[in-house]
């Protein structure tokens, strides 16, 4: 018996700002780790989870992106689930 891992994205949050510092916040669907990428519906690379903040079933995620022209406010993001097969 073989097992193949299969990447899929997993939609964790819409973007609600960007502050003065050029960091993004996501309003989280679901809990991402620091250090976690961040990608748009077709998978373009859009940056790296800082930090995770908030009330612990409501939170926010802090982005460091990669360019900022890539951000668009209201867009949803995602990051890849690993899933074995």
């Amino acid at each position: 018996m073989t097992t193949s891992k299969k990447k899929q994205l997993q939609k964790i949050g819409k973007i609600i700002n960007i502050s003065k510092s050029n960091l993004v916040t996501i309003k989280a669907y679901s809990l991402v780790k620091p250090g976690s990428r961040i990608l748009s519906k077709n998978g373009n690379y859009l940056g790296i989870v800082v930090d995770v903040f908030g009330p612990i079933h409501s939170p926010y995620i802090s982005v460091k992106p990669e360019n900022i022209k890539d951000i668009v406010i209201g867009s949803e993001v995602y990051t890849i689930e690993k899933r074995n097969q």
